[in-house]
């Protein structure tokens, strides 16, 4: 159980978080994130994580690596 005082300064921390203004995104933001996820879509898929790799890519990749 939390002390009394740590409540308090918990709900005065939380007022005083929520009374402070919303930050705007710079214009940029969004084409700058939209770029960026279409130059990864854009990747071959031997650069993306294992689990995204074909089964069968996989299955090699696993033969391989077990047969080192």
């Amino acid at each position: 159980m939390k002390p009394a005082s740590e409540e308090n300064w918990e709900e005065v921390l939380d007022q005083e978080l929520r009374r402070l203004p919303d930050h705007e995104a710079p214009p940029t933001l969004i084409p700058r994130v939209m770029a960026a996820l279409q130059a990864k879509a854009r990747l071959p898929w031997w650069r993306h994580g294992w689990w995204q790799w074909p089964p069968a890519a996989r299955l090699f990749g696993l033969v391989v690596v077990c047969g080192l």
